[in-house]
């Protein structure tokens, strides 16, 4: 198992390493250790996990208009009211799918750290590789593409008998 320190993942993830003593300090980031005086992360815990939102940074969803009007466009298999039940799932899609100036808006009224919890809590599948590593680095959270986390999979029972 290869361990990694705290200045290392503070240098892939592109933050500070004061930040990534802090998410170790409060468990935030799985599996960190204590050794002396400073911290080590195995480096199979950073491939399916995404950076906590900034502290301090409100989080702000776009008012039900504007949602409703996402949800009629970005996931039209469900009535407005249906997909107003999952806020986070709206602006993943439209982060997915949205056109340019859908994009901007989302921006302007939900701001970054509400799109980057929306890229934390979008279900497997909903991002394509490529927006995937767009959005890490559109949102400050990977310095480059090479660097970006790898995207959530999902899984599928080995034995199908063994679900019964």
């Amino acid at each position: 198992m290869e361990l990694l320190s705290a200045a290392t993942v503070a240098d892939r993830l592109g933050r500070d390493p004061s930040t990534v003593r802090r998410w170790c300090r409060d468990g935030s980031l799985p599996g960190a250790l204590r050794v002396g005086r400073d911290w080590v992360v195995p480096a199979s815990s950073l491939e399916n996990w995404t950076p906590p939102v900034a502290r301090g940074r409100r989080l702000r969803l776009p008012d039900q208009e504007t949602l409703a009007g996402l949800a009629r466009r970005y996931l039209w298999w469900k009535t407005p009211q249906e997909a107003l039940a999952a806020p986070w799932r709206i602006l993943a899609q439209a982060m997915e799918l949205g056109d340019w100036a859908d994009i901007g808006r989302l921006e302007r009224e939900a701001g970054r750290a509400t799109l980057r919890e929306a890229l934390r809590r979008a279900p497997a599948g909903t991002f394509s590789p490529r927006s995937w590593s767009f959005w890490h680095v559109r949102l400050g959270l990977a310095r480059e593409p090479g660097k970006v986390p790898a995207s959530p999979r999902r899984a599928f029972l080995a034995n199908p008998e063994s679900a019964r």
